[in-house]
C-alpha cells in the first residue's frame, strides 16, 4: 500500500512551510478511494493538529476530477473558521495549499457556506463538524445547497442517523435543523448545524453487540408537483420486499414494520426519496435510502432501499456501511480506545483509516470475526433442483419437506454460487463471503480550545 502523504517533522521548523512556523504535509489525493473524503478529513486534521497542507491529484478517482462546488464550499468554510489561508480554491482545481492560522483571533458564533448549486449540504457537515467541535464557543453553521443529492447522504441520514449516534456514543453535542429542502438541479436548500465545544474531548466509541433485528421504520417522501400516491407506492415496494425477507428468515419473524408516506410542497423543485432505519434490541440503528429516478417506478425505488437495508443487516455490523467510514475521524480524535463492530470494511473506510494513521498518532486495528459469529442470514430463496425455479421457504418446504431440507439446499446454493461467480486469477478466488470485523482505534485525545 502506497503512503497517502509525505510530511516534514512536526517539530522541525526548518522544514516548515515558507512564511509559517507550521510543519507542512503533502497528501496524494489519488490514493486508494481517491475521492472527496481525503480532502475533507485532511483539512480537518490540518486545522485541529496544526500543520500546513498541500493536496495534489484531488478526486483523481472520479469521472470528473478536481474540486466540485460542494468541496470548494466546504474547504472555504473551514478556512474561514480556522482563520487560515487557501491557495488554489476554485472549481475543477486538482491541487490546493492550505495553512491554518497560528494565532487564533476571536471565534465567530456563526458561519455561512453556500454551494450555489444542488451540491450536498451533508458533505459540508462532514467537512466542518470535526473542526467546530474544538472551537472555544458554540458555533452555528448556515449551510446552503442540496439536501437530497445523488451520490451523497440524504440530510435525513445526517439528522437522524449520524448525529444521534455521535451524541449517544461519543458524547458529541450537535443538532441540525432543516430550514428548506434543496433538490437537483436548483438546490437552494438550507440547514442549520449547531455544535457545542467538546471541552473534555470526544468519548471513545464502544459498540460491539447488535442484538436481534427489532423494527424497520422510515418514511417515503415526495416533494413539489409529485403526487402522494408515488410515496405510497415506494412504501408498498419496500414493505413487500421486507415481508418477503421475513418469510425466509427464522430470525426476523417478529420485525415491526412502520414506514409512512408524506408529501411536501416546494416552490420550484420536485423529487422523491425513501429513508429506512433498522433498529435492534441492543439499540443499534442501521440506515438505508434511495432517491427516485426519472423513468423508474416508485415501487422499485422502495424495493431498492429495502434491499440495501437487508444487505446492511446481513453484513453483520452494529453500524451501516455509510456510517462506518464517517466514524473514523472521530475515533482518531477521541480520548481512549474505541471498538466498533462493523460489516466488511468499505474502500471509503479503509481510505479514512490509512489517512488517519498517516496524519495523526491514532492507531487502528482490524480483527475479522468468524462468519459463524456474524450469524449471516440464509439466502431468501432456494433453487428447485428439478425446474431451476427459485422458491420461497414456504414453497420449498411444501415441495420438499421441512427445515432440514431447506438448510441443506442452502449449502448446495452457496457451492454453486462460488463455482459460478468465483474467478481464479493468480491463485486468488474472488467473491468470497467477507466476515464482519471489530474496528479498534486508540485515539489522540484532542480537547477543545480554552
Amino acid at each position: 500500500m502506497s503512503s497517502a502523504c509525505t510530511s516534514s517533522s512536526r517539530t522541525d521548523p526548518k522544514k516548515a512551510k515558507e512564511g509559517s512556523n507550521l510543519p507542512e504535509v503533502k497528501v496524494d489525493g489519488s490514493f486508494m478511494e481517491g475521492g472527496g473524503q481525503i480532502l475533507r478529513n485532511s483539512i480537518a486534521y490540518a486545522v485541529l493538529l496544526g500543520f500546513a497542507m498541500e493536496i495534489d491529484s484531488i478526486r483523481a478517482g472520479r469521472s470528473k476530477p478536481g474540486l466540485r462546488a460542494q468541496h470548494l464550499a466546504g474547504i472555504q468554510l473551514v478556512t474561514d473558521i480556522s482563520q487560515g489561508m487557501l491557495v488554489g480554491g476554485e472549481v475543477q482545481s486538482t491541487s490546493i495549499k492550505f495553512t491554518p492560522s497560528e494565532k487564533k483571533g476571536p471565534c465567530k458564533p456563526t458561519y455561512t457556506a453556500d454551494t450555489k448549486t444542488a451540491g450536498s449540504i451533508c458533505l459540508l457537515i462532514q467537512t466542518a463538524l470535526p473542526v467546530t467541535l474544538f472551537q472555544r464557543i458554540p458555533t452555528e453553521l448556515v449551510l446552503k445547497g442540496g439536501t437530497n443529492a445523488a451520490n451523497a447522504p440524504l440530510i435525513e441520514f445526517s439528522k437522524d442517523a449520524l448525529l444521534p449516534f455521535l451524541r449517544k456514543h461519543a458524547g458529541i453535542k450537535a443538532e441540525t435543523r432543516l430550514v428548506r429542502r434543496g433538490l437537483f438541479p436548483k438546490g437552494g436548500g438550507e440547514v442549520r448545524l449547531v455544535t457545542t465545544p467538546a471541552k473534555d474531548g470526544i468519548k471513545p466509541i464502544v459498540l460491539t453487540e447488535r442484538g436481534r433485528l427489532e423494527s424497520i421504520t422510515g418514511c417515503a417522501t415526495v416533494v413539489g408537483r409529485l403526487p402522494l400516491k408515488m410515496a405510497e407506492e415506494m412504501v408498498e415496494g419496500a414493505v413487500k420486499y421486507i415481508k418477503f425477507y421475513q418469510s425466509s428468515s427464522s430470525e426476523s419473524k417478529d420485525i415491526k414494520i412502520n414506514i409512512t408516506a408524506k408529501r411536501e410542497e416546494h416552490p420550484h423543485s420536485s423529487g422523491s426519496f425513501i429513508m429506512l432505519y433498522a433498529k435492534t434490541t441492543e439499540g443499534c440503528v442501521l440506515a438505508a435510502s434511495a432517491l427516485g429516478q426519472k423513468g423508474t417506478k416508485a415501487a422499485s425505488t422502495g424495493r431498492r432501499a429495502a434491499e440495501q437495508m437487508i444487505r446492511e443487516w446481513k453484513a453483520g455490523g452494529c453500524v451501516d456501511s455509510h456510517l462506518q467510514d464517517q466514524l473514523v475521524i472521530f475515533m482518531a480524535l477521541a480520548k481512549g480506545k474505541s471498538t466498533v463492530r462493523c460489516g466488511p470494511l468499505t474502500l471509503h473506510t479503509r481510505t479514512a483509516i490509512h489517512l488517519a494513521e498517516q496524519l495523526t498518532d491514532a492507531k487502528f486495528e482490524v480483527t475479522p470475526l468468524p462468519i459463524a459469529e456474524g450469524k449471516p442470514i440464509p439466502p431468501e430463496v432456494r433453487k428447485d433442483q428439478k425446474t431451476g425455479r427459485l422458491l420461497t421457504k414456504k414453497e420449498f418446504e411444501t415441495a420438499y419437506g421441512g427445515t432440514k431440507e431447506w438448510i441443506g439446499a442452502r449449502a448446495a446454493m452457496e457451492e454453486e454460487s462460488i463455482k459460478a461467480k468465483g474467478r481464479v486469477r493468480k491463485g486468488k478466488i474472488k467473491n468470497r463471503i467477507s466476515p464482519p470485523v471489530l474496528l479498534k482505534c486508540t485515539g489522540v485525545g484532542l480537547k477543545a480550545q480554552e
